[in-house]
C-alpha cells in the first residue's frame, strides 16, 4: 500500500492525483521497428529461424548448424520450396495464324522447361542493385508483358534461348530477374554457403534420367569436384554454381492443370533431399 503523510485535505489530494515522491508512469505508445522480411522462397516460419541464426552473432559454425537444423533432420528435409503461378500465354494479335499457334505451343513449352530447370537456379542468384519492384512475386503486367513477348517474337530467328528465357519467361515467374535487382536472400545465402560431395552413384542415377548437355557418363568427374575418381575440394569449390544448378533441376518437381481463358496452372516444388543428404559447407572444404 502506497502511504502518504499530511493533512486530511493533502491526503485526499494525494489519492487523487497519487504521491509526489512517485512520478506517474506513462506507458509509451512507441512501438518497435516493424522487421520487414526480405524477398524469401522458404516458408516463413523457416525464413525467420535462418534470419535469427545469421543474427544471433554466433560464430559461422554455429549459425550454419542452426540453419541445417531448421532445413533438415539429419539427413530428411523437414520443408520443401513450393510456389504456385498462372501462366497466360503471350499475345498472337496480328500475327498468321499458324505461326501464332506454332508461337503458343513452343512459349508454353519453354514455360515447363524453365519453371522445371531454371527457376530455383535462378533464384538463388546474385544481382546488382538493393531495392526490389513492387510485387516481386507477380509478373510484369500486360502492356509490359506484351512489350517482352512481341521482342522475342520478332527476334526468334535470331535470339538465344538465353535470352528468350530471359526475357519471356523471368518477366512472368521471376520478377526480380527481370529488373536484375535484389533477389532471394535465402537462397542466395545457401547458394553462396554451401557445395556439394555428391556420389558416383547418385551422379550417374539421374543423368541416366536428365542427362545434362555436354556431359557424357560415366559423368566428367570434374564437374562434380572429383578428379580421377578422388574428391576434390577445389573442384567442389569451383565448380560450386554448377553443382547447385544440378540440383536443382534434380530436386524440382512440376505439376500443371488448364484454367480458364487458356491459362495454365503451374505448381513447382524443390525437395532438399539432395541437400540434406549431400551438401557441403563452402568453409569446410577451405584450410583454417
Amino acid at each position: 500500500m502506497i502511504r502518504c503523510n499530511g493533512p486530511l485535505l493533502l491526503t485526499f489530494v494525494v489519492i487523487a492525483v497519487g504521491c509526489a515522491s512517485e512520478p506517474v508512469r506513462v506507458a509509451s505508445t512507441d512501438r518497435p521497428a516493424v522487421k520487414l522480411l526480405q524477398p524469401h522462397l522458404l516458408p516463413k516460419a523457416v525464413y525467420n529461424q535462418i534470419s535469427s541464426a545469421i543474427e544471433s552473432g554466433a560464430n559461422k559454425a554455429a549459425q550454419l548448424q542452426q540453419i541445417e537444423a531448421a532445413l533438415c533432420n539429419g539427413s530428411s528435409p523437414r520443408v520443401s520450396i513450393k510456389r504456385t503461378f498462372t501462366y497466360s500465354p503471350p499475345s498472337t494479335n496480328g500475327l498468321p495464324l499458324d505461326e501464332a499457334n506454332a508461337w503458343k505451343i513452343s512459349h508454353l513449352q519453354g514455360a515447363q522447361k524453365f519453371l522445371k530447370k531454371e527457376f530455383f537456379y535462378y533464384a538463388g542468384q546474385s544481382f546488382s542493385g538493393a531495392s526490389q519492384p513492387e510485387n516481386m512475386d507477380q509478373p510484369l503486367d500486360e502492356d509490359q508483358l506484351d512489350v517482352v513477348d512481341r521482342e522475342a517474337y520478332d527476334r526468334r530467328n535470331f535470339v538465344s534461348s538465353e535470352q528468350l528465357l530471359l526475357k519471356t519467361y523471368a518477366a512472368r515467374f521471376l520478377k526480380p530477374l527481370f529488373f536484375r535487382e535484389g533477389g532471394y536472400v535465402d537462397m542466395q545465402f545457401l547458394f553462396q554457403r554451401y557445395t556439394y560431395r555428391i556420389p558416383y552413384d547418385v551422379i550417374t542415377k539421374f543423368e541416366k534420367i536428365d542427362p545434362t548437355p555436354r556431359i557424357k557418363l560415366p559423368a566428367d568427374n570434374h564437374y562434380f569436384g572429383y578428379d580421377r575418381d578422388t574428391f576434390s575440394p577445389k573442384l567442389a569449390l569451383g565448380h560450386q554454381d554448377f553443382l547447385w544448378r544440378w540440383i536443382a533441376r534434380n530436386s524440382t518437381s512440376i505439376a500443371e492443370a488448364s484454367v480458364e481463358n487458356g491459362d495454365t496452372r503451374f505448381s513447382v516444388e524443390m525437395k532438399l533431399d539432395l541437400f540434406c543428404r549431400y551438401a557441403v559447407t563452402v568453409s569446410d572444404l577451405r584450410s583454417k
